[in-house]
Parts: structure tokens; sequence; C-alpha cells
């Protein structure tokens, strides 16, 4: 069974990297097949108007006839992150759930994120590398 990675994009981030090396180059470093969900297709079907909710449900969420999580591990496209990206992060991070930073090149592993500027919500927030 294919594994589900959620692929956090910035909202105002209209350059799509090349998805299918992204997806390659994953699943040579993790050794699983993966299907890639584009947050802002998750967030289309499945954000009710709760944050805090949407955010549980993309780190903690549960297939429910599988009973396994429904994103496998999360990839990001910028090293900067907004406030919802950070809270998936640190959740995943928590989890103990793989977070990678995909450049457009290569896929490094995220280890830890801190708070640059707690105020901008679009980039307040900045991936560390491991």
């Amino acid at each position: 069974m294919r594994e589900k990675v959620f692929f956090a994009m910035p909202r105002n981030e209209h350059t799509i990297p090349d998805l299918r090396m992204a997806k390659l180059r994953l699943e040579k470093m993790i050794n699983k097949d993966l299907d890639i969900c584009l947050s802002s297709e998750v967030f289309e079907e499945f954000f009710e108007g709760d944050w805090n909710h949407w955010i549980e449900n993309v780190v903690s969420g549960v297939d429910y006839y599988t009973r396994r999580p429904k994103y496998g591990s999360v990839v990001c496209i910028t090293k900067e992150v907004g406030k919802a990206t950070a809270q998936i992060v640190i959740n995943a991070l928590a989890q103990q759930k793989p977070v990678f930073l995909f450049d457009g090149n290569d896929m490094q592993i995220v280890g830890g994120i801190e708070t640059i500027d707690s105020q901008n919500w679009q980039s307040g927030w900045k991936l560390i590398e491991r």
C-alpha cells in the first residue's frame, strides 16, 4: 500500500517544484512507494473553518478504512514557512514523523524549526536541517 505524503506549499507560492522529481527522491530516501498530496488540495477538501482542527487532522488524522495515518511524512518547499505549516512541522516532529525540505533539487531532513517573527504569519518560522 502506498504511503501519502503531505506536500506543504505556501498559499502565495506560484512556482510548483517538479513533483515527479521530489517523489522519486523521497521514495529513494525512505524506500517506500508514495502518493503526494498537495496542501492546497487537502485544505480545499478538509478545512472546516478551524485551523487547529485542520492542523491536527493533517498530523494525527487516521484513515477511516485502513486505520493508518493519513500522511506518513511532511515535505516543505521553502525554508521559511508560515504559522500553519510551522505548527504542522512542530507537531509532526513531536510525533516522530519525518519532515523534509525539498529545494527543487535536493531533499533534506528537517530536524527542527525556529521562530524568526511570530507576527509574520506567512514566513515567520525557519526550518532547521538535520
